[in-house]
């Protein structure tokens, strides 16, 4: 770290709190100063967890005006649900999509509003969330970029694709890390937890014997843990022992002992599903603290609004920013779908040229070449 204060952590839609757990591992370096999430149970463990945090059980975006002004030495971190677009829970209800796009524009809009020293953004990698933080990022270049990063790169024993945003600064830190990968297997993050290895496989919650479900501990990290089931630890041959224990995903999940979880198994398996790995939390938080960008901070000239008028402002402007995502998306599939059509003898890269050339001519926005 450079020579600032302690980085001081605002963590929203925190869950146990896996995504400041580098405030347990390095409080040295990192604080909890405030969380919040509308879970209750959740709520309990990240205070037992951080005694001296504020923390509410409240619902975002309507509870944002509780969200404490940003100064100096805040980080500001959003980990906003994402099951109406997860492709492990992804659910066909309209709402439920929309619902998850609407709080990941919130966070941006949010962080953008507010402007603390540092933010960061971590949801699920779909198609949907890119295309958001990429309108975001056409409308605010200076200030705002995102990476779909493998938590594997930052040294946790699984395959963990996310989509982190934020900072221009933070996002350019961590894909430098990422081209530069420090992988682990999951014989490796065992023997440092000093836990025994339960089998020489794991397998992929929704996997079977094929050997492509299948990945060897001693060689390979482990597949994505999720919230819902627990992986399963298997034989060579796709035979299974039992399934990972709690203790064991959290070793996984890079959980610190010191975070308290739920005590029910589901719930504390949905806690560490839903959570952040502890290398690419530590890699998010060191990245904040040495950006560039904390050294120019200044706080913002008083708002002529109150804050209440502001949560508001933001909140109706995340609706917008869906409303219009979705509109884009929905016309750019339509064209894709006549091209794919009418031009059954072109090649994929014709395709692509005569998507884009109609798109150009309806007026239609582009997004970074992705459908």
């Amino acid at each position: 770290m450079n020579d600032q204060k302690m980085l001081e952590l605002t963590d929203l839609f925190c869950g146990a709190g896996l995504a400041s757990s580098p405030a347990l591992t390095h409080p040295e370096e990192f604080r909890l100063a405030f969380a919040l999430d509308r879970d209750l149970e959740s709520v309990s463990c990240i205070q037992k967890s951080h005694p001296s945090a504020r923390v509410r059980c409240r619902s975002l975006p309507g509870a944002a005006s509780l969200i404490p002004l940003p100064n100096a030495a805040t980080h500001l971190h959003a980990s906003p649900s994402c099951v109406g677009i997860s492709s492990a829970r992804r659910d066909a209800n309209p709402e439920a999509k929309h619902d998850s796009l609407l709080l990941l524009a919130w966070a941006i809009e949010y962080a953008l509003e507010f402007a603390p020293p540092t933010f960061s953004i971590e949801d699920v990698s779909a198609e949907e969330a890119q295309g958001l933080c990429a309108h975001y990022k056409r409308l605010h270049p200076e200030n705002f970029d995102f990476a779909i990063l493998d938590a594997s790169a930052f040294g946790a024993p699984q395959r963990r694709i996310r989509l982190i945003a934020g900072c221009v600064d933070i996002i350019a830190a961590l894909k430098e890390q990422a081209a530069a990968p420090r992988r682990k297997t999951v014989a490796a993050a065992f023997a440092e937890a000093s836990m025994p290895l339960p089998a020489s496989h794991i397998r992929a919650v929704t996997g079977t014997a094929n050997p492509k479900c299948l990945r060897a501990c001693a060689s390979e990290p482990a597949f994505t843990v999720v919230a819902s089931r627990a992986p399963i630890w298997c034989d060579a041959d796709g035979t299974a022992v039992r399934g990972a224990t709690v203790d064991e995903v959290r070793v996984l999940m890079e959980a610190p002992t010191s975070l308290i979880l739920p005590a029910k198994k589901a719930d504390a398996m949905r806690s560490l599903g839903n959570g952040v790995c502890g290398g690419l939390a530590l890699a998010i938080l060191r990245a904040a603290a040495s950006a560039p960008c904390r050294e120019t901070w200044t706080p913002p000239p008083v708002h002529p609004d109150s804050v209440e008028a502001r949560c508001a402002a933001v909140e109706a402007r995340a609706r917008a920013a869906v409303v219009h995502a979705t509109r884009k998306r929905m016309e750019r599939s339509k064209v894709a779908k006549l091209v794919a059509e009418r031009g059954l003898g072109f090649s994929k890269r014709q395709k692509a040229e005569a998507v884009e050339r109609l798109v150009a001519e309806l007026g239609v926005e582009l997004r970074d070449g992705r459908e």
